[in-house]
């Protein structure tokens, strides 16, 4: 592969884990929302009154244990 390509190829690649990140933290933050609107539910009354008896428990949030950031991942390759 000549230079150019590679360097076409690496961008496309980027730009692809970036669109795939972006993509990820926002299905993150919709069902962490999502996740905290059915806690409230499970926990104030009288929606939890019915959660108790079905036995609804709450649920954790999501979090991301890899925070690199984008620049520090290009510099190390």
């Amino acid at each position: 592969m000549a230079k150019q390509e590679k360097h076409v190829l690496r961008e496309n690649t980027l730009s692809a884990y970036r669109e795939a990140k972006n993509k990820t933290r926002e299905m993150k933050k919709q069902y962490n929302e999502t996740v905290m609107h059915y806690n409230n539910a499970v926990f104030l009354f009288p929606s939890n009154v019915f959660a108790l008896i079905f036995g609804f428990k709450q649920r954790k949030t999501f979090v991301m244990e890899n925070n690199v950031s984008d620049n520090q991942q290009a510099k190390d390759k």
